[in-house]
């Protein structure tokens, strides 16, 4: 099965295991990269689903280290 080109936020909340906030906060500080598809303020935002592999990858180095 292909893998997406870009993940919906609901579809990241499911993979991060985080509401809706911390995956908008992290988008705000840049260790999710997104984008607008629409230029309306309500357009829907797209989630890239190589930058959600590398924030899991992260996160487990963090654990990890603790």
């Amino acid at each position: 099965m292909p893998r997406p080109e870009y993940l919906s936020i609901a579809e990241t909340c499911e993979r991060l295991d985080r509401t809706r906030w911390t995956v908008a906060r992290l988008i705000k500080s840049g260790q999710l990269v997104a984008r607008k598809r629409g230029t309306a303020p309500n357009a829907r935002v797209l989630i890239d689903p190589d930058s959600v592999t590398a924030y899991k990858r992260r996160q487990s180095a963090l654990r990890a280290v603790r």
